[in-house]
């Protein structure tokens, strides 16, 4: 785990690199304090150089950055080491190939580089080091673009070939890993975090008015390729970004893998109990990989406890094991009990993380720097305390049970999907049996319905719908003129799926990739980061994510409204049955009703601030006269009032432009 950037010469003119590329390495610090290099290529007189910085390990002897500022290079490349695959300095980036003609700076992990390792020993390579990075390397010299396919695990990655000069940029097939980009007149330019472009020469903090639409009306974001930045892009998850620096012509993005719907499983449902069994294990098996000691996120779910229970039976019954649990003050989201049942039955130390409340505002502020963009929701706070407490422990490496919900249909809306699925098949007994159940365990009758009805009705219908229901496409609380001036589309991202054969694997896959964990991924990706922790999960591969999605969508919820249905049945005698016989589904959500005293006169302030004042896209009467009803007690404190607060306070912490 680690943090990457780069910057290369568009107008085939060598610049000096040295001093951008170490202010975007400074900005990086905290991805990788183990290490620190740097690379300069200059085409013309065919040198490359390596440098290094102050955190450089004492065995890299080279000369440092510093001393580079009047070295013109046509391409300049930094990376930042969190040690974690062979610690030693042999796993020093920028990396370079045998020949000397290929270059990778690589931030995540292949799992399988064991196995890959293999494979390229029978094709004559060898190597020098035990970490993954050699092996990273070693299979795109090999196989180029096409190795990316057989990486299992997470990663984000720079390639340089300098025969032909030509750069790579790949992203992890489910965006794990995160790449940003942006694109000057001169300069093309890259790095793992939005933060570490922003004080490059021509790119401007200007906010981004359709990123800023979609999270305040949908409280959507990471949906796409855009940023809160107008101009910074992220490279979308299973994409490659390819640039031709002899021609600088506009770089290409391709898909190199993806999770279709459609392809059945053949067999019984045994047959795929076995299966999952068996997939699920492997993952875990190659996500327990390390050098340095791991731990795992154990809420008390169904995933996360699979996920503990499956690492203890791996570690074996003699090995520590450390779990990191976050306990809410509110008793109806306190998951103690299901933790401890866990905890005893995995011989595990568990770690207790309650937010404190003399330091909530302060903690709030440094999430939102960590997290470089607005995001939903006060919940992403605990998760952040609860990795500082994993770093605090000495621990640099923990599992979680994250991207199940998606695959497993976890949430109440996927109910829904199944529910439509039964009546567009005119399975209608199985329908009704089902709404019953489902309208008792999950939403209510009224949400059912509803979402029932938003899967099946035609497209045309909906925005109808929404206009009775009194949802406006730009609520009275937004600036709908700011939004028209920029000709901001004002539709929902959430893909309308009345068409789909099998609505399910339709939202299962909308939600996977595009509206829910891509956000989630950044969650933690930002907050794992920021203390230096490396964060798997266990349930992100391809292999198991193929799988899983060829299912039938009665194995993935069960005509008896069971979510999770096959998972379930695979993990017993696993998982204790108290855990794998829930049906409550106790999100990772903040407290607000018992954090709103502390956090009132936070808000207060921030809403008559100079910055509420400047942000545009909001009316701020309208607003105000929310507030004043949450404060006088005749309105609940919800994620809407988040939502306001944090947008402010990121621009005003990142200085965002936003007129």
């Amino acid at each position: 785990m680690c943090g990457i950037a780069g910057i290369a010469q568009l107008n085939a003119q060598a610049s000096c690199l040295a001093t951008d590329l170490a202010s975007l390495s400074r900005q990086l610090r905290h991805r990788g304090p183990d290490d620190e290099g740097y690379m300069l290529v200059d085409f013309g007189r065919q040198t490359t150089r390596h440098c290094i910085g102050d955190d450089s390990q004492p065995s890299q002897i080279a000369r440092h950055i510093r001393e580079e500022v009047q070295t013109p290079a046509h391409v300049g490349l930094t990376h930042r080491r969190l040690s974690i695959l062979d610690v030693s300095a042999a796993g020093h980036q920028p990396m370079s190939s045998p020949d000397g003609r290929y270059h990778l700076i690589y931030n995540g992990e292949v799992y399988n580089f064991v196995e890959l390792r293999k494979e390229l020993e029978k094709e004559g390579c060898s190597f020098q080091s035990s970490s993954d990075t050699e092996v990273v390397l070693a299979a795109l010299s090999t196989w180029g673009i096409h190795a990316l396919q057989r990486f299992v695990g997470m990663f984000a990655l720079a390639w340089l070939d300098i025969q032909e000069h030509h750069l790579l940029l790949a992203r992890d097939p489910f965006g794990i890993k995160p790449l940003h980009y942006c694109q000057t007149a001169s300069q093309f330019a890259f790095a793992s975090e939005p933060r570490a472009l922003l004080n490059l020469p021509g790119v401007s903090r200007q906010i981004d008015p359709q990123a800023t639409y979609t999270y305040l009306r949908h409280n959507v974001t990471d949906h796409n390729d855009s940023t809160f930045f107008r101009d910074i892009r992220q490279l979308p998850p299973a994409h490659v970004l390819q640039l031709d620096l002899r021609t600088a012509s506009p770089a290409s993005i391709s898909r190199f893998w993806s999770s279709e719907i459609g392809r059945d499983w053949t067999s019984d449902y045994p047959a795929a109990i076995d299966r999952l069994k068996c997939e699920f294990l492997e993952s875990v098996r190659l996500h327990l990989r390390s050098d340095v000691p791991l731990s795992v996120m154990l809420s008390g779910g169904i995933d996360s406890s699979a996920v503990t229970m499956l690492t203890r039976r791996l570690l074996g019954p003699q090995a520590p094991l450390e779990a990191f649990s976050y306990i809410s003050p509110d008793p109806r989201r306190d998951e103690s009990r299901w933790v401890d049942i866990v905890v005893a039955s995995a011989q595990a130390n568990v770690h207790r993380v309650e937010p404190k409340l003399d330091t909530l505002t302060e903690d709030i502020d440094r999430v939102i720097e960590s997290q470089q963009a607005p995001f939903g929701s006060l919940s992403i706070v605990a998760q952040y305390c609860v990795f500082r407490k994993i770093r605090e422990s000495g621990i640099k490496v923990s599992l979680s049970g994250q991207g199940a919900d998606e695959l497993l249909g976890g949430y109440s809306p996927f109910v829904a999907a199944r529910l439509a699925s039964l009546v567009r098949t005119g399975h209608w007994l199985s329908a009704a049996r089902f709404f019953h159940r489902g309208s008792q365990r999950w939403p209510g009758r009224k949400r059912l319905t509803s979402g029932v009805a938003q899967q099946l009705l035609p497209a045309f219908i909906e925005k109808p719908i929404r206009r009775v229901m009194g949802k406006q496409a730009v609520p009275g609380w937004m600036n709908r003129s700011w939004f028209l001036a920029r000709d901001v589309a004002m539709e929902s991202v959430r893909e309308h799926r009345s068409g789909a054969a099998q609505p399910l694997k339709s939202a299962l896959l909308d939600s996977l990739t595009r509206t829910n964990l891509p956000e989630l991924l950044r969650y933690e990706d930002r907050n794992s980061m920021a203390h230096s922790v490396e964060s798997r999960v266990p349930f992100l591969t391809t292999p198991l994510v193929s799988f899983l999605t060829s299912l039938p969508e009665e194995y993935i919820i069960s005509d008896q409204c069971i979510s999770k249905a096959i998972f379930r049945d695979a993990m017993r005698k696993s998982v204790p049955d108290a855990i794998l016989d829930r049906q409550d589904k106790v999100a990772f959500s903040a407290p607000l009703k018992q954090w709103f005293p502390t956090l009132e006169p936070w808000i207060e302030a921030t809403l008559s601030s100079d910055a509420a004042a400047r942000m545009a896209p909001l009316d701020h009467a309208a607003v105000r006269a929310q507030w004043d009803l949450v404060r006088a007690g005749k309105k609940r404190p919800d994620n809407l009032l988040w939502r306001w607060v944090n947008l402010i306070r990121w621009a005003e912490q990142f200085q965002v432009a936003v007129s």
